[in-house]
């Protein structure tokens, strides 16, 4: 809050608290969202615009109804939009593992396959909250980071996801395509490899023989200008 009389305000993130993401399904991510808010909106009041809030969802709506959260997460997110008009919620889509070498990795349900359709968690929430102000970010680490593990993935489960896209399109495009109907913000890096540790959020930098960075970032901007977006980009 001592910053924002010096630079402007686009969005703001949910808190990591000692790299610990708090997604909207924990109860702990729902109180801090809640805090995230607040701020949010004494920002927005100052700055006279909307404030996007970025918070992450791992689980599908499916997963999310089977436990019973998904109407109370709906119900959390629906109550901030209207306690506070000068919010706008985007839901980014988390990478499909967590991974921490030699100590965990755990596995979400943030792409799943229903009815031979890929489905992404966050854009399937923002569907069901139905809200004008709730749409999605796409972060396009964790969309590289995604295309990338899951071809590995994929050759195990008879190529499911390659059937589904099509063998000469990619799973970042379909990413993208499913993100673009509701997206309010993009957070823009790059990944090599797995994606995790030092291959996480990298800048599009062209390594030594390697011209990968700066052809993924053109093949992100054309996207971006095929859709005709005019969402705002955050590089990371």
């Amino acid at each position: 809050l001592n910053l924002i009389n010096n630079i402007d305000v686009v969005a703001v993130h949910m808190p990591l608290v000692k790299g610990k993401d708090y997604p909207i399904e924990y109860v702990d991510g729902r109180k801090y969202f809640k805090e995230v808010c607040k701020i949010a909106h004494k920002i927005g009041e100052q700055k006279q615009h909307k404030i996007i809030v970025v918070l992450h969802i791992a689980p599908s709506t499916v997963e999310l109804g089977k436990t019973g959260l998904l109407e109370k997460v709906k119900s959390t997110i629906l109550q901030e939009l209207n306690k506070y008009e000068n919010i706008i919620i985007a839901l980014e889509n988390p990478s499909s593992f967590s991974y921490q070498r030699h100590k965990n990795l755990s596995f979400n349900s943030s792409i799943t396959i229903e009815n031979n359709c890929l489905a992404f968690s966050n854009v399937e929430l923002a569907k069901h909250i139905n809200h004008e102000r709730c749409g999605v970010c796409l972060d396009t680490c964790h969309a590289l980071m995604d295309e990338h593990n899951l071809a590995w993935v994929d050759t195990y489960f008879n190529y499911s996801i390659l059937d589904i896209i099509g063998k000469n399109n990619r799973l970042f495009n379909e990413i993208f395509k499913q993100h673009e109907p509701y997206l309010k913000l993009i957070h823009l890096a790059f990944s090599e490899y797995n994606g995790y540790e030092n291959h996480h959020g990298l800048p599009f930098t062209n390594r030594t023989n390697d011209d990968k960075p700066l052809r993924t970032l053109k093949h992100i901007h054309n996207l971006y200008s095929s859709y005709k977006l005019d969402c705002p980009i955050k590089y990371k």
